[in-house]
């Protein structure tokens, strides 16, 4: 049994489905039946078209793997197994690196919302990073009712 990748390299939003071809091909004397499935990805998140190819003995199909990466899949080169199968169980690995674009999903909050009266407070800001890359963070406050007194804190991080 012999298997390629048609592509060594793919690019890929997370949630967003993109395909992998697996082109397979029977060098032995009798007919196999073969799949393929990605490892490190939920069985709910790809699909395989078709499920099995049966093949002649020097026959080549290709096995086309839909995929759908998690949110929680980080930016950057990824490293994707695919499993080669045939009705005896694994024949072999291949590897999809797949190059996963980065997004950015911050939320900010501040706690207490609203101050009244006094001269002095304190206030604490939360920040969330649920995209799936560090991002830098800068938090600037100010008194917007005094012109000639803005206190200014800035602050940077990397969530």
């Amino acid at each position: 049994m012999r298997a390629r990748l048609t592509s060594q390299q793919y690019s890929a939003f997370v949630n967003v489905p993109f395909e992998i071809i697996v082109q397979v091909q029977n060098d032995e004397e009798t007919i196999k039946e073969v799949s393929a499935r990605p490892g490190l990805i939920a069985s709910d998140a790809w699909v395989s078209r078709p499920l099995v190819v049966s093949l002649f003995p020097g026959e080549t199909a290709d096995i086309q793997l839909e995929l759908r990466l998690p949110r929680e899949t980080p930016a950057g080169v990824n490293r994707i197994p695919i499993e080669i199968r045939d009705e005896n169980g694994p024949v072999g690995t291949l590897t999809a690196e797949v190059n996963v674009a980065p997004f950015d999903d911050l939320t900010v909050s501040v706690s207490p919302k609203v101050v009244v009266g006094g001269s002095k407070t304190s206030f604490v800001v939360t920040t969330t990073n649920r995209g799936n890359r560090p991002t830098g963070v800068s938090v600037t406050a100010g008194d917007a009712r005094s012109e000639e007194h803005t206190s200014e804190l800035q602050s940077r991080q990397y969530l």
